[in-house]
């Protein structure tokens, strides 16, 4: 495994040995330490129990984003702000598209590999 890996995952599913190259990293580079530990509080942002914890804590979290790392965020904080209400809708109903996303995913896969399926012909395929 490469040890940049160890930056996508959570805290938690660390082994003892990612988390020693880690702290290692954090030591020496302070900017990517607070980088990492603010992907962190957002993915604890999705633990919340409901809509209104989860907006205030996600109006929390963008105010600890330093001015020196906003461009990083930048893209996340517009798809957040452009997707607000679908994205926070979901701790009204726990319910994901990632099962139908991945489907169109696979066709567009099979598309791609048939070149010029008729579209009767890709939806016999599918």
């Amino acid at each position: 495994m490469h040890d940049r890996f160890i930056l996508l995952k959570r805290k938690r599913e660390l082994s003892e040995m990612e988390q020693l190259t880690l702290d290692v990293w954090i030591k020496n580079h302070k900017s990517l330490g607070i980088a990492y530990e603010l992907k962190e509080s957002f993915f604890d942002i999705w633990d919340c129990k409901t809509r209104q914890i989860a907006f205030i804590k996600y109006e929390d979290w963008k105010t600890k984003i330093p001015a020196d790392l906003e461009y990083a965020f930048d893209p996340l904080l517009k798809a957040m702000q452009g997707w607000e209400k679908e994205i926070f809708s979901y701790f009204d109903h726990r319910i994901i598209n990632a099962y139908t996303e991945s489907l169109n995913n696979l066709i567009r896969v099979i598309n791609r590999l048939g070149r010029g399926y008729s579209f009767e012909a890709l939806r016999a395929k599918i």
